[in-house]
């Protein structure tokens, strides 16, 4: 691989050129940090991942993990949050911590300068999490969700977005070779699935959601532009693959049978890097983790 830049240059190149405007554009990273959060918090994949942290969020404290140009962070606020915790170690005005200063100034949004498994905040202080493209980047797993889990209250929600899974080192390679982002900065990563779900249980978290590639359009976003375009997508596919292994008998399978959920849940699962969503909570009665 060449010489890899730090993602601050990586995404101030990308601007620069055409080629990756509808990239820039979809993943929030445009120069006007401003417009990047109201069309965010427009988004379908923030209604939706609302949806999911629940009603911990209006009024409560929440650790925006890996917080990244502060979108998220904001948001949070808009939606009723008291207070925002926004751990991120990137000193960037383009990809970290002075990006979310800019953002949010004047807004209840504390800034962290902290790498996620090591959180300096007491214990038992957060009523939700949010880490929105955050995991995978994370080598150490087990330690960060202990992290995580220390600061959350009982009942509090921990939701993980848009995280990459793969299934073996050949789906690695596939990935990080596909990943424009990765070829500059060298900096992109994935895990099995079965190691997510190990890290949050291990941590003393009760796994709730597991959304695949095509079950939210928190994962489908940007590809599928809202929840109807995703659903009339997913009946298709599920349509195609009934037919094309039973024929006529496809359309009275969809009907009658299970089949066709299964088949649903299992699209987009063979492709690497393919996104997931996480949802679990940190039981009521339990001792510190």
């Amino acid at each position: 691989m060449a010489s890899l830049m730090t993602a601050h240059d990586a995404i101030l190149l990308m601007r620069a050129d055409p080629r990756w405007y509808a990239l820039i554009r979809d993943c929030y990273l445009a120069a006007d940090l401003f417009e990047n959060a109201a069309r965010f918090e427009a988004s379908p994949e923030w209604q939706a991942t609302l949806g999911l942290l629940g009603p911990g969020v209006r009024g409560g404290t929440v650790l925006d993990l890996g917080a990244g140009n502060g979108i998220a962070s904001w948001a949070l606020v808009q939606a009723g949050a008291r207070r925002v915790l926004a751990l991120e170690p990137d000193p960037s005005n383009v990809v970290g911590w002075r990006a979310i200063r800019q953002l949010c100034r004047g807004l209840p949004v504390d800034v962290i300068d902290s790498l996620a498994g090591a959180i300096p905040i007491p214990e038992q202080t957060v009523d939700a999490v949010l880490a929105r493209q955050v995991l995978h980047h994370i080598h150490d797993l087990p330690d960060t969700m202990r992290a995580v889990a220390r600061v959350m209250k009982p009942g509090a929600v921990f939701v993980a977005t848009r995280e990459h899974v793969v299934d073996d080192e050949r789906q690695m390679a596939a990935f990080l070779a596909a990943h424009p982002v990765h070829q500059l900065t060298g900096g992109e990563h994935a895990h099995s699935l079965n190691a997510y779900l190990e890290a949050l249980r291990g941590a003393g978290l009760s796994v709730t959601h597991v959304l695949g590639p095509l079950e939210s359009i928190v994962n489908a976003f940007p590809f599928m532009r809202s929840t109807a375009e995703l659903s009339a997508f997913v009946n298709a596919e599920v349509n195609r693959v009934l037919r094309r292994r039973f024929g006529c008998l496809g359309g009275w399978l969809r009907r009658r049978t299970m089949l066709a959920s299964q088949i649903a849940i299992s699209l987009g699962n063979e492709q690497p890097g393919r996104i997931f969503t996480f949802v679990a909570s940190r039981p009521q009665f339990s001792s510190s983790v």
